[in-house]
């Protein structure tokens, strides 16, 4: 059993090893998951990543605010129902001004394989503000971090 202390560890373990996320979202009748580059902001509050603004994604995010976003470090082999560990962020997202230097560089330091989309203007910065956080490891224990 993890305590807190090491619950926010492996969450900040298991997202600074990754570079994606599942990011979900709802529109008027069904679920939509999509894929993003994210990065993490030090303390764990907030999640950023960078979506066209003529994308689906940004019109369910316009639509109903309330996402999550699943990260994990599966391999694809058939221990990772015991070895792999998955994190789901829960929160609400909205638009970060691209002036906002230090989101916008969290971003691209992380990856800077995005600069010339971020740099478009029809780029749009998003910020997740977590809520909770739910760690997953060994198939089934499950913990929590509540911001």
């Amino acid at each position: 059993m993890l305590n807190q202390k090491q619950v926010k560890a492996k969450i900040k373990e298991l997202l600074r090893g990754q570079g994606l996320a599942v990011l979900a979202t709802h529109t008027r009748d069904y679920p939509y998951t999509s894929l993003v580059a994210f990065a993490a902001a030090p303390d764990l509050s907030y999640l950023v990543f960078a979506v066209g603004s003529d994308s689906r994604k940004y019109e369910y995010l316009s639509e109903n605010k309330i996402v999550s976003l699943l990260i994990d470090d599966r391999q694809n082999y058939a221990d990772d129902f015991y070895l792999a560990s998955a994190v789901t962020a829960m929160g609400e997202a909205g638009t970060l001004d691209k002036k906002d230097s230090f989101n916008y560089r969290l971003l691209e330091a992380r990856h800077p394989q995005l600069r010339d989309f971020m740099a478009q203007a029809s780029t749009v910065l998003i910020k997740v503000t977590v809520v909770t956080y739910y760690l997953v490891t060994h198939f089934q224990e499950v913990y929590q971090l509540k911001f």
